[in-house]
């Protein structure tokens, strides 16, 4: 007890259901921020499974149910599509139309060649 009461975000993430529970009821009394490790719906934030490349940020999410599963997905589109979407990320502070088109196409191209290669092990 109290030890949510200088906090603006609390995490519970026991195995114990109990101790989650009492952290979130003292979490909701006191406005504080939430996220529940076991019940996903039962908090305020959830936490995704994030990559960056260049400039572009890709989070994947399961709403909790399955964090091994958000990491794979989210490990397999940065494996397949990582550095397309740096290129993306490159061109996309600009106003220039033209240019965000090329790119576009660049990566168009790029994952038709991706794709022509076929599965990698």
């Amino acid at each position: 007890h109290g030890d949510c009461a200088e906090a603006w975000l609390v995490v519970a993430a026991t195995d114990n259901d109990l101790v989650n529970n009492q952290v979130a009821a003292e979490s909701e009394a006191i406005g504080t921020l939430i996220n529940r490790a076991d019940k996903s719906s039962a908090g305020d934030v959830l936490f995704g499974a994030v990559f960056q490349a260049g400039s572009v940020s890709v989070m994947v999410s399961t709403d909790g149910g399955n964090p091994n599963a958000a990491r794979w997905v989210r490990d397999e589109i940065e494996r397949t599509l990582g550095p397309l979407i740096g290129i993306l990320g490159e061109t996309m502070h600009t106003d220039d139309d033209q240019m965000t088109r090329r790119s576009y196409a660049q990566i168009d191209q790029q994952m038709k060649l991706e794709q022509a290669k076929g599965p990698t092990a």
